[in-house]
């Protein structure tokens, strides 16, 4: 009778113990895995230094993995548009580890430069309207990437080329530097003037 007793204890305990370890393992699996990089794009929602970013009906306070994403998220301003890998840290909270891609809200709009007329219609592709030719529209496409100090990486395509370049942009002006693709030797600057949004 003891012994039979003894053995219901030793079941009871055992099967409370084999439901706490599954609970253990079920919580280190759920921790383990909303810590799982994943691609995060959205617009960014400025609040003095901080960032936040909009994704759909969510929002994420984003915070920086390293001191190259810190810098480049401080360069974004309200209504720019990013995509970048990260981690969500809880449900409203995303630790960026790299930023892929950049669109700029200020450069979106009409341009001139002494090569023409650029029209900026979206966040990849933009007219090129020449001024030595009546008929000399280009479409190109572009995306732009991080880079360092105050300028961004942008890559041009068109038909026939691609153009590496640094775009620095503000409310009103513009800035593109272009360099050769094989060599990386400066090639020209072109100053831009906003003429609208």
């Amino acid at each position: 009778m003891l012994q039979i007793f003894f053995d219901s204890i030793f079941s009871t305990v055992i099967q409370e113990v084999m439901q706490l370890v599954l609970l253990v393992i079920t919580l280190i699996l759920t921790s383990v895995s909303s810590f799982a990089v994943q691609t995060f794009s959205g617009y960014i929602v400025q609040n003095g230094n901080h960032r936040s970013l909009k994704s759909g009906n969510q929002q994420y306070a984003l915070v920086a993995n390293n001191s190259d994403v810190r810098v480049q998220l401080f360069k974004l301003r309200n209504r720019d548009f990013i995509s970048g890998i990260g981690s969500a840290l809880n449900g409203n909270t995303v630790r960026l580890e790299t930023i892929d891609f950049v669109g700029l809200s200020n450069f979106l709009g009409l341009w001139m430069s002494p090569m023409g007329l650029f029209q900026v219609t979206d966040f990849s592709s933009l007219s090129l309207y020449k001024s030595t030719s009546s008929s000399s529209k280009s479409a190109l496409n572009y995306s732009i990437t991080p880079n360092d100090g105050a300028s961004w990486g942008m890559f041009l395509t068109d038909a026939d080329r691609i153009y590496f370049s640094n775009l620095t942009v503000t409310e009103s002006k513009a800035s593109i530097r272009f360099f050769d693709t094989q060599t990386g030797a400066f090639q020209k600057e072109v100053a831009l003037s906003k003429i609208s949004r």
